[in-house]
């Protein structure tokens, strides 16, 4: 016995989970993310998000393999970058 639910409406689900989990601010890091590698500071201050809230969003953007880190500098990884395109934030700044 089939469920009902498709394919595309799992992902759609997952997708929307995701966006709940990093909320506003964790977007708004990922979007920064796409100019370029950076630190923390970088990332505040070119985010508007205050250092707190980067502190906090870093670690699960990392653990949702979103951000990867090399010496300090965060970096979007490709699941970053193909999450931005689904949720359409690829443009936006």
């Amino acid at each position: 016995m089939q469920s009902g639910i498709s394919e595309s409406d799992l992902i759609m689900e997952h997708r929307e989970s995701i966006k709940m989990i990093l909320g506003d601010m964790g977007i708004k890091i990922l979007k920064v993310l796409r100019l370029g590698p950076m630190d923390m500071k970088g990332i505040t201050f070119l985010s508007g998000v205050p250092a707190s809230c980067v502190n906090g969003r870093i670690p699960v953007l990392k653990s949702l393999n979103l951000v990867k880190e090399n010496d300090g500098y965060y970096y979007l990884d490709k699941e970053g970058e193909k999450f931005l395109e689904i949720i359409g934030s690829v443009d936006e700044f």
